[in-house]
């Protein structure tokens, strides 16, 4: 796991411009994966951040593009079984954040930290 600020009591924020996160290995062989991620976003509309792009990968296959612009979001991506049952069950998710921001440099307040998206929750379960 990289890419990730240290811990907060609601969850923690990404830091920089990639994160990926390693999901245990819950699941059994049967199939696509379905992913329900609750997401903290970092907007700053003023200053000309009204959204967030974030592009999704899982052991190495692209699987979606992400334009998150509201300030809590719940999104699911369907993970295909191809990219489960392909690595020995591994899950590696891998997230690119190219609008990835501080608000030190949006003149907010002195906060350095390159952030995209607060990862509050997320949920592994099989694909319907």
């Amino acid at each position: 796991m990289s890419g990730w600020s240290p811990s907060e009591p609601w969850g923690t924020w990404s830091d920089g411009p990639i994160a990926t996160l390693g999901v245990p290995h819950v699941w059994g062989e049967q199939g696509s994966l379905l992913l329900v991620f609750d997401f903290a976003v970092f907007l700053a509309p003023r200053q000309g951040l009204g959204a967030q792009t974030v592009r999704v990968s899982a052991n190495g296959g692209f699987i979606s593009t992400l334009r998150l612009n509201g300030s809590e979001t719940r999104t699911e991506v369907i993970i295909p079984s191809a990219l489960v049952n392909g690595d020995a069950g591994k899950l590696v998710l891998r997230f690119d954040f190219p609008t990835a921001a501080s608000a030190s440099e949006l003149g907010l307040f002195p906060d350095a930290r390159r952030l995209a998206i607060g990862l509050k929750s997320l949920t592994v379960q099989p694909a319907p």
